[in-house]
């Protein structure tokens, strides 16, 4: 119906615009017709805008419960909130929201999301509803589910996963469905199991159980908005685990020379890194080639434009 309705208002608006200007094919446009174009043109931007404008309030205006969940979260903890009119409140909380209306949702996301809610993957949308908290929301960081129930406002949700961390062993499934399914059995424990769609280590299969306790740490050392930090430390072949969205843009290389790591999709939705034993210290950066490819066509274009004005300059 969405899509209908658009193709209907712009065949409208593409017909008014031709019958204004087709005085102008054979002579000159006349004014008054020049000036109901532009009027029309204005009009149509001004209902677009006044159609796409969303306002909040500025203040952190919520129940008392949600306040205090949202306000003692970790920093790096998210929130879910199932009534839709605060979907992209966290921009003014302050907290991070596992759910908004994001234009720029990715298909990924959408599809694991689609799945805790009990649909099929392909339905998963901008404008999902929530009606359950499975317990796989947890490798995304959730902490807390925000309800408009008076008597259990917030929902706690437990072992919520940290933003980095070693998962010890990995299983290599084919196909999406197969890994959404692994994700999301019951009993899944993504803190040592991660779920792969390639082979990490040039083909090799996952290690034996060994009998010596796994160790390993890592923590992020800095971030920025496209970029993340990690020290990480391990006695085995593992995986990095980061709890953000993967999106094939996503590059790592070590800080002290450079050295290139692999970023896979881990558990259909994160980013995994493997690594071999020993300590790394490695940028997580956001590094699309099409920005690369956007800068150069950019320099590009300028530099066409700049031979264009210094040739007509010549010829003045």
């Amino acid at each position: 119906d969405f899509a209908r309705q658009g193709l209907l208002t712009a065949g409208l608006l593409l017909t008014l615009y031709a019958v204004l200007l087709l005085p102008g094919v054979r002579r000159r446009l006349p004014l008054a017709a020049g000036w109901a174009f532009a009027a029309l043109v204005s009009v149509e931007i001004l209902a677009f805008a006044l159609s796409s404008r969303v306002s909040m309030s500025s203040r952190l205006d919520c129940p008392p419960a949600w306040k205090a969940a949202v306000q003692g979260a970790a920093p790096d903890a998210r929130v879910l909130v199932w009534d839709a009119r605060h979907a992209n409140s966290g921009m003014v909380w302050g907290s991070l929201n596992l759910w908004g209306h994001d234009p720029l949702l990715s298909r990924r996301y959408a599809e694991f999301m689609a799945v805790s809610q009990g649909l099929p993957p392909d339905q998963g949308g901008q404008y999902l509803s929530f009606s359950k908290a499975h317990p796989a929301l947890a490798l995304l960081r959730l902490k807390h589910v925000l309800l408009e129930s008076p008597d259990r406002p917030v929902v706690d949700i437990a072992g919520g996963l940290p933003r980095a961390l070693l998962v010890p062993s990995w299983a290599v499934l084919k196909g999406r469905d197969e890994v959404l399914a692994a994700v999301f059995r019951q009993g899944m424990d993504p803190k040592k199991t991660a779920i792969l769609e390639t082979e990490p280590f040039d083909g090799a299969s996952p290690p034996a159980p060994s009998k010596t306790p796994f160790q390993g740490s890592a923590r992020i050392l800095a971030e920025d908005t496209d970029f993340l930090d990690i020290e990480a430390e391990t006695d085995r072949p593992a995986i990095l685990l980061v709890t953000d969205a993967w999106a094939p843009g996503w590059r790592a290389a070590s800080l002290s020379d450079g050295t290139k790591y692999r970023v896979i999709p881990a558990d259909h939705v994160l980013r995994g890194i493997p690594l071999k034993p020993g300590r790394h210290r490695l940028r997580l950066e956001y590094a699309p080639a099409s920005f690369r490819l956007g800068a150069w066509v950019s320099l590009a274009s300028l530099a066409l434009l700049l031979g264009w004005a210094l040739r007509l300059k010549a010829r003045a």
